[in-house]
């Protein structure tokens, strides 16, 4: 299973289109110990006609065998019902060749798809047979179970024709449409009439919303035959009613011990027991042995994901000292998720997510176009757009088809629409009013990598590096720090931090510390916004050079007089120190933000927390102490 899945791996990132790419993929795969694929290689041979279907038969029978011929396995119930397929496939594309027809593979595809191989072959002692009441109409059994008896369900309600009335069907010289209670009766007398020893009828007192349901009809007409007569009083008619089924009522919340079907319902049950009369000595030891199974599996319930203890793990978290601003949000918004997500760091089988490739190739046009621009005015206006759009559909080529390919259907129409976003935000520059200007050297401004000039941002224990997507001066040199967002939302104003956004306030301070620039403030740009309101940058601006932003047309909600704007980047430092020191300690909890997980998060089955319920994490040891 492991060659497989990396070889499903190479065939979807690779984007391999037709059968002989994916096998000499797997033929020049030298770690999965095969070369070729002889069954596709016979197969082939075999042309068309009787002995395609002969092979293809041989094939299907050796594929259901191979595993006990190479590798001795028994052939348990599974296997075995694997054994009478690919015996059966054979059977019936031999019979088929026999005709001597012509046959093509999609027909050899369509005569092995209506096939059907029974579940069970051998003996039935002791054994449960699920059937429909048609099926129960040729065998006896010793029991029989007729399940579900509501009111509704058997027997069905009569509709009515979906189309025709009765009178229409009689014009038109139809046959009466069939009446389901009348067939119902039909079917349940069969049930009547097959058990041996004895029959049990059985129906729900609740739906799965927990509404009362009525019990069939059926089951009542069979009491009055069997059964003495009911109370009149209504009370005491289900109290009789109850007695009578066996079963449990709508209060009846607990099982009786010797009747819990799982752990769970059995340690409830013994818990709701009390002090009563003792356990019978013949029930105490399957419940004792059935509790000791229910705590085992509540404690490892109870070792749930939490923070990490092991002394070589810590010592690992301790070491990282660098961290990306995209990680301390990502922590920020899930502990659990940013670990599984960059320290586990799981293969994805598939190639890039399309809106992760799509931000690539979009990021990589706008830097080259700042970095390089087709004007000397270093942005786009009304009278150079023309020459911008022609040097981004240039850059598109260069860039997107090695992770987009125009070959195919869906990554083409996915380069298309970059396309679009990148020349509606060219566009939007080219009519926005500003006095501020894209410094071309600092377009993709990193900081913090070994082969960037600048060192990395200090934060608490640790340190910060990026990459400032663009840097924009002001008349009096002011510099308005810009990030490109593929999205189409993006947040901006005070309350960023309370959302877990920390990169652009971090990108601000590396430009205030790292390149000694005075601020103007900072700014997302959604480059997915689909109309002219969603596409309204948001950030951080100072109130102070309102009139100068103007043009950008920035909400004013994200306008902050000087106090409010250099506390807003403080605080984004306080936070980001404190997750790079949990970080460090190796504080990973499941702890999303907002108390909630994303719907976007794929990790549930591995912290196991359950989607949209407020949860406590277990304390720590300090505070416990």
């Amino acid at each position: 299973p492991n060659r497989v899945d990396w070889f499903q791996r190479t065939v979807l990132r690779g984007r391999l289109r037709t059968a002989d790419a994916a096998i000499d993929a797997w033929s020049g795969d030298a770690d999965n110990g095969s070369r070729g694929m002889p069954a596709v290689e016979k197969l082939r041979e075999a042309g068309s006609g009787p002995e395609l279907l002969r092979e293809a038969g041989r094939q299907a029978r050796w594929l259901a065998e191979s595993a006990i011929r190479h590798r001795g396995a028994v052939a348990g119930e599974d296997r075995a019902l694997e054994l009478r397929a690919g015996a059966e496939i054979e059977r019936a594309l031999g019979e088929l060749a026999e005709l001597d027809l012509p046959h093509f593979p999609a027909e050899a595809i369509a005569a092995v798809a209506t096939l059907q191989v029974p579940m069970w072959r051998g003996p039935t002692e002791g054994r449960v047979r699920v059937i429909s009441p048609y099926r129960a109409r040729a065998r006896r059994v010793a029991h029989l179970f007729a399940c579900s008896l509501q009111d509704g369900d058997f027997p069905r309600r009569d509709t009515g024709g979906p189309l025709l009335s009765d009178d229409a069907r009689a014009a038109l010289a139809l046959p009466p449409r069939k009446q389901a209670e009348i067939e119902d009766r039909y079917l349940f007398s069969i049930c009547l009439s097959r058990p041996k020893e004895r029959l049990w009828l059985s129906w729900r007192n609740a739906d799965d919303e927990g509404g009362a349901t009525a019990r069939s009809p059926f089951v009542d007409e069979v009491r009055e035959l069997l059964a003495p007569p009911l109370p009149s009083d209504t009370e005491e008619r289900d109290e009789a009613l109850a007695r009578e089924a066996g079963g449990r009522g709508l209060a009846d919340s607990v099982f009786d011990p010797a009747d819990a079907p799982s752990e769970a319902e059995l340690a409830r049950a013994e818990a709701a027991r009390g002090s009563e009369a003792p356990i019978p000595e013949q029930v105490r030891g399957r419940i004792a042995a059935r509790l000791a199974a229910a705590r085992e599996r509540i404690t490892e319930e109870r070792r749930r994901p939490g923070p990490l203890r092991l002394e070589p793990v810590l010592e690992r978290m301790a070491a990282h000292q660098v961290f990306g601003a995209t990680t301390l949000e990502r922590y920020a918004e899930c502990p659990y998720r940013w670990f599984v997500d960059h320290e586990l760091s799981p293969r994805r089988i598939g190639p890039t997510e399309e809106p992760l490739a799509a931000g690539q190739v979009a990021h990589q046009i706008l830097e080259s176009l700042y970095a390089e621009p087709p004007s000397p005015e270093g942005r786009p206006t009304p009278a150079t757009l023309p020459a911008w759009i022609e040097r981004a559909l240039e850059l598109t080529e260069t860039y997107g088809p090695s992770l987009l390919p125009r070959e195919r259907a869906d990554t083409a129409a996915a380069l298309h629409r970059i396309e679009g976003l990148v020349l509606a935000f060219l566009a939007d520059e080219a009519e926005t009013p500003t006095p501020f200007v894209p410094v071309p050297e600092l377009a993709e401004a990193r900081f913090g990598f070994p082969d960037s000039e600048k060192q990395a941002l200090p934060v608490g224990t640790g340190a910060v590096h990026g990459q400032i997507d663009r840097v924009d001066r002001g008349p009096h040199g002011e510099a308005l720090v810009q990030d490109y967002k593929s999205g189409a939302k993006v947040d901006g104003g005070k309350g960023m931090l309370e959302r877990g956004k920390l990169q652009l306030q971090l990108y601000l301070l590396a430009a205030q510390e790292l390149w000694g620039l005075e601020l103007a403030g900072g700014l997302y740009r959604p480059l997915g916004a689909r109309n002219d309101d969603e596409r309204k940058p948001k950030g951080l601006l100072r109130k102070s050079l309102k009139d100068e932003l103007a043009g950008l047309r920035p909400r004013p909600n994200d306008h902050l007089d000087d106090d409010a704007f250099d506390e807003a980047l403080d605080a984004a430092r306080e936070r980001s120190a404190s997750i790079i020191a949990s970080i460090q300690a190796g504080d990973i909890g499941r702890r999303p933000i907002g108390g909630s997980c994303p719907a976007y998060c794929h990790f549930q089955p591995i912290c196991r927390r359950e989607r949209g319920v407020p949860e406590e994490e277990p304390a720590s040891e300090d505070e416990e102490e």
